[in-house]
């Protein structure tokens, strides 16, 4: 029956709505601290692990270098992302700058130590037999290998990301009291609520699928060159805007949030915690993977509307049969 989609649908919605400040929290706290240039940092310091001369850091003198630098905010800033070519071209330029040097295999066998006690000397002189000393194709397995330890950097930042967002999820579930088993019992029992629910998701829909295909959509910053105060700011405002809108959208619908009464007996209590943790899991896995459901879902809904019932606005015309 569609009572049950509708219902479904009711809660996608509020989950969407909640995932969307939880998802622009979790980017702002990345902002405050950095997340992703302290990733990227700890990513580097594994790839260009050793020493570029006696007592002297690898990656020290590459974050020092000037197209690293112009990444940069201030002298000890770091970047967020740092394009491959560029890696490629700081590191040949790093181990070509010295007195003396006439060949790519000369440069490297000059860094210090043996490729046992120095890990970037060991690297390189691998990379340096694979390219047989050619610089060009030297450049490009340093790329190569730079994106591979980027794809494990990648690991690493989704994972804090994910523990972020379950805590911050579960600040707001447990703060607004989104218990998903109440929830889909009220709107079971109130079709108003599941009207006004079915309108609000349209409208949700709406709005992303219009500002995605808006041309001249201004990039997210990746270069890291942004004022990460400034960006912070923005972010919170955002969070801001996005809590009052689900505020107002929630209190349309005749849906009631937040802690009037505690339950009562161990039964009661237990279907709390249960609809909460659920919340919780549900609201942690971000903004655009409910969406995503949501605008499958709302197809769904198009299809199987009800002979004589009206289709929430831009769904099209009014079928005859379900």
């Amino acid at each position: 029956m569609l009572e049950s989609l509708d219902v479904m649908i009711g809660v996608i919605t509020i989950y969407l709505i909640f995932a969307l400040a939880c998802t622009a929290t979790v980017e702002a706290i990345s902002s405050w601290f950095e997340v992703r240039s302290k990733n990227l940092e700890a990513a580097l310091g594994e790839f260009l692990h050793g020493d570029i001369a006696q007592g002297k850091s690898f990656v020290k003198a590459f974050f020092a270098h000037p197209i690293v630098q112009t990444l940069s905010l201030g002298k000890d800033g770091r970047p967020s992302y740092i394009d491959p070519e560029l890696v490629g071209r700081a590191v040949t330029d790093l181990i070509n700058a010295r007195d003396g040097v006439s060949s790519l295999k000369q440069a490297i066998d000059k860094l210090p130590g043996t490729a046992q006690s120095n890990r970037i000397k060991g690297l390189l002189e691998s990379l340096q037999r694979d390219a047989t000393n050619d610089m060009a194709e030297f450049r490009k397995l340093i790329e190569n290998h730079y994106d591979a330890a980027m794809d494990r950097a990648s690991g690493w930042y989704k994972r804090k990301t994910q523990t972020i967002a379950l805590v911050v999820s579960a600040i707001f579930v447990i703060c607004a009291n989104v218990d998903t088993i109440s929830l889909a019992n009220s709107l079971s029992a109130n079709p108003a609520a599941r009207a006004k629910m079915l309108e609000i998701a349209q409208q949700q829909v709406d709005a992303a699928e219009e500002s995605t295909s808006k041309p001249g959509a201004p990039a997210a910053n990746t270069g890291g060159t942004a004022d990460a105060l400034t960006e912070a700011k923005d972010r919170s405002e955002k969070i801001a805007e996005v809590l009052a809108k689900a505020n107002a959208d929630l209190s349309s619908a005749e849906i009631q949030l937040g802690w009037q009464a505690l339950p009562v007996g161990y039964g009661n209590w237990a279907s709390k915690i249960m609809g909460l943790l659920i919340s919780i899991l549900a609201i942690s896995l971000g903004a655009p993977f409910w969406f995503d459901l949501l605008s499958r879902v709302m197809q769904v809904r198009a299809a199987g509307i009800l002979p004589g019932e009206k289709k929430p606005a831009g769904t099209g015309e009014t079928k005859t049969g379900s």
